[in-house]
């Protein structure tokens, strides 16, 4: 039974993620790159935001990258942390 509830976490990290609309994730990258003074519509802006994308979205892979190998530490037997 806790075997399972481990199993469920990377589904559930996966399902949260794709909660966030693309409108919503592009409205955050386009706060981020204002914080850096760029203007909609700029080619600096589209950089900014396409940057931001990227770097969320690997950081998204290193995370449930870092989960799935918790999981299995911790299907092994293995003391966490």
């Amino acid at each position: 039974m806790v075997m399972m509830r481990w199993l469920a976490i990377p589904f559930m990290v996966l399902a949260l993620a794709a909660c966030e609309s693309n409108k919503e994730r592009k409205q955050d990258a386009m706060n981020y790159c204002k914080g850096f003074s760029f203007r909609p519509g700029t080619n600096g802006m589209d950089s900014c935001m396409q940057k931001y994308a990227n770097e969320r979205e690997q950081q998204f892979e290193d995370d449930s990258e870092a989960q799935m190998d918790s999981d299995d530490m911790a299907l092994m037997g293995a003391p966490c942390c």
